[in-house]
């Protein structure tokens, strides 16, 4: 059983002005919070490795699927979901999100390691990866199924899996009811 993670001592504060400004908002955090005194992965795997924490930010009002990971087209065929870069980047997050005027609303970890949330994550992510091993996908991503779905990156053989926003709301509602844990717990 891994540590779990409730909370970041010196986390980014709410009411915080995000300089929407700027490209990357992920990467301002990534650099906010090492300023602060975290290791922060700038490669491949999660975003704060001494915490098994992946950190993502967003504007409330965004309608768009959640990224969790890319993969290119080989490594999605031959990568079950234990085995990918995907599983750990969606066990616990420390979602950072604002509003249209930059400012933080909301930071707080997300623990989506229970079964019964992976199991949702994983039987998405295996109906998608089996549509693009039989060469079914679309042009441009694979159906939803269930809470996920594969984008292609434009003209690439790379794909983001990503959560849709209905099936992230599911999760994150699931990841905070005590309700589901004594309902699964053997």
């Amino acid at each position: 059983m891994s540590v779990k993670t409730k909370s970041l001592k010196k986390a980014i504060p709410k009411n915080t002005q995000v300089p929407v400004e700027i490209e990357n908002i992920g990467y301002w955090a990534e650099d906010y919070l090492e300023e602060n005194g975290y290791n922060i992965n700038r490669g491949a795997g999660v975003d704060l490795p001494d915490y098994n924490v992946e950190i993502k930010t967003r504007c409330v009002n965004s309608k768009s699927a959640h990224t969790v990971g890319r993969m290119t087209t080989e490594t999605i065929i031959n990568t079950p979901y234990t085995q990918s870069s995907v599983k750990d980047k969606i066990q616990q997050q420390y979602r950072v999100e604002y509003d249209n005027e930059g400012t933080i609303v909301s930071n707080e970890i997300y623990d989506f390691s229970e079964d019964w949330i992976q199991n949702l994550i994983e039987q998405s992510y295996e109906a998608g990866r089996q549509e693009i091993a039989q060469g079914m996908a679309g042009k441009n991503n694979t159906k939803t199924y269930g809470v996920g779905v594969f984008q292609r990156d434009k003209n690439k053989e790379q794909w983001q899996f990503r959560i849709t926003k209905t099936g992230m709301e599911k999760i994150k509602s699931m990841s905070k009811q005590k309700s589901f844990k004594k309902l699964f717990e053997y």
